[in-house]
């Protein structure tokens, strides 16, 4: 799904965009759009946080979630 977003671009970056889309045959959108997943794709993955080991709790809470949350609630 393609969400919807403004930008405001200086006059000589609009106009090498537009070679761009015209060298590739696409839209100034699509050649944005491509530009954009490109520099997206290129980025290093985000770090995930460490959190095992900082709390106390059974080992297998993650896979057996139904069975710990039984009752509770109610």
């Amino acid at each position: 799904m393609l969400r919807k977003t403004s930008l405001y671009i200086d006059a000589d970056v609009d106009r090498g965009l537009a070679r761009i889309a015209a060298r590739d045959a696409v839209t100034k959108a699509e050649a944005i759009r491509r530009i954009l997943a490109e520099a997206v794709a290129a980025l290093p993955p985000r770090p995930r946080i460490a959190a095992i080991g900082l709390a106390e709790g059974p080992g297998d809470l993650v896979d057996n979630i139904d069975k710990y949350m039984e009752g509770f609630g109610e």
